[in-house]
């Protein structure tokens, strides 16, 4: 079903607006059938527009992509930096901050559903245009566990051990879920997903400290 909300492209939207109208119906496009086997015409289709109006906006459906890729990309980076482990004092400290920043993660993550099974071609292929940008966002989350592992480990918060490949793995595992969970539509609440995840993080890594409450 096209994207929803227009009676007439153009009416009463700015150029911003336009865009983002395209960006939407390809995003869905995306989502449903990936990057390799969409097209130009379906993004037509489902944005209720003509050739020439996409035309006018994007050069084709790789420039759609990459502007939708590179915004997620940038999201996930500021939220990320939200917060920091420099000053955390304490395991619950640790616990607690990394529990907010997953769950603002996740948030950003289901906003974009619709870019993760272009995102995980570009695990699997050799792309030009995906396979860096998949790379990219799979560097800031292993970048993201590392560090709050290192800080915790500095800190005697956390078991020592290698930080680079335990991120690596724990990167692994989470990616598979969010693979099931998105793209095989395998959907356990996701309130008990997260949780179950920390919990495992947590004491798999952390030493013990007061218990949650």
């Amino acid at each position: 079903m096209p994207v929803s909300g227009y009676t007439k492209f153009g009416v009463g939207l700015d150029e911003a607006a336009k865009r983002d109208h395209i960006q939407a119906a390809a995003k869905k496009v995306f989502g449903r059938v990936g990057y390799h086997h969409a097209s130009v015409k379906e993004i037509i289709s489902e944005a209720g527009i003509s050739r020439r109006t996409f035309y006018t906006y994007f050069r084709s459906k790789e420039d759609v992509l990459i502007q939708l890729v590179d915004t997620f990309i940038e999201e996930v980076k500021r939220t990320k930096e939200l917060e920091t482990p420099d000053e955390l004092q304490s395991t619950t400290e640790v616990r607690d901050q990394v529990r907010r920043l997953a769950w603002a993660l996740v948030e950003v993550i289901l906003k974009n559903r619709e870019l993760i099974k272009p995102l995980f071609e570009g695990m699997v292929l050799d792309d030009d245009v995906l396979t860096p940008r998949s790379e990219n966002l799979l560097k800031i989350f292993q970048t993201f566990i590392r560090e709050y592992l290192e800080a915790a480990q500095a800190k005697g918060f956390a078991h020592e051990g290698d930080a680079e490949l335990i991120s690596g793995m724990l990167l692994g595992m989470y990616m598979e879920t969010v693979r099931k969970y998105i793209i095989k539509q395998k959907r356990p609440p996701l309130d008990r997903l997260v949780k179950e995840i920390l919990a495992l993080l947590e004491r798999g890594l952390l030493k013990p400290g007061p218990t949650p409450s």
